[in-house]
């Protein structure tokens, strides 16, 4: 995870407008699954500069920022200065799963693109118990943009399939240039991003007794590079929840 935080904290391959049209693209498709209301607090865990942020932050009661980078975190201060319910927290780079020091109840959590720089399954679990236990009674987690393969030609396709659709193929043919023969591509040979499977996280999830649904065509144009989890914690029911060994019931879209 190292590597992947310093290479995000001066990254310079994106240019704005892929940027600025995948965060419209996330936003509108968010809308399938949940609204931004008054009455929301939400966090956005690895919000890098901002692009997404600033889309939400005027529809929601108070919006907390967090981020590894302190380049990004200064990113978005200075675009959302003019906001006085943007709030903005840096994680520690070392202890990057570990949200004790917010002291918030929230309604909304989104962690968007992040977890498959995580070195394992153990540290995307670790994310998940410490969201239920900064979430509000039926509080919703939305981990978005994770990779089914570790393919790096699969991401390509996604890419240009993407580009093709929001009117960015000359920005993202540059990109994929720059980070094929750049410092990304170094890395990715040298640490790798982690895939996951649907079935694993419903294993677990089905485990633990939280509600989850999986969805695709949110980050995406296809249902073949990356899926979506978005995880219910309905705090009530967890209070009661049997034995872990016990059957329980559960639904699964």
């Amino acid at each position: 995870m190292k590597e992947w935080i310093e290479f995000w904290d001066k990254e310079n391959v994106v240019d704005e407008k892929v940027w600025e049209e995948n965060a419209k693209l996330f936003f509108s498709n968010t809308l399938k699954v949940w609204s931004y209301d008054k009455d929301d607090i939400v966090l956005d865990i690895g919000c890098g500069k901002g692009y997404f942020a600033e889309l939400i932050a005027e529809k929601v009661k108070e919006l907390h920022l967090v981020d590894t980078s302190e380049n990004c975190i200064t990113h978005c201060k200075e675009k959302l200065k003019h906001l006085d319910n943007v709030f903005f927290h840096k994680l520690c780079e070392k202890d990057y799963t570990n949200l004790k020091f917010l002291n918030i109840k929230f309604t909304k959590i989104i962690c968007l693109s992040v977890i498959q720089y995580f070195r394992n399954f153990k540290e995307v679990e670790e994310l998940i118990m410490q969201c239920e236990k900064i979430s509000a009674d039926q509080g919703q987690l939305l981990i978005a943009d994770i990779p089914l393969y570790a393919n790096p030609l699969y991401d390509a396709y996604s890419l240009v399939n993407r580009g093709v659709r929001l009117g960015t193929l000359r920005q993202t043919i540059n990109f994929l240039l720059r980070t094929t023969f750049g410092e990304y591509s170094k890395i990715r040979k040298k640490v790798g991003i982690t895939k996951f499977c649907p079935k694993h996280f419903k294993s677990y999830l089905d485990n633990k007794g939280l509600e989850h649904e999986i969805h695709f065509k949110i980050t995406t144009f296809d249902s073949v590079s990356r899926f979506n989890l978005l995880i219910k914690f309905n705090k009530i029911r967890l209070q009661k929840r049997i034995p872990k060994n016990d059957h329980l019931r559960k639904s699964f879209h």
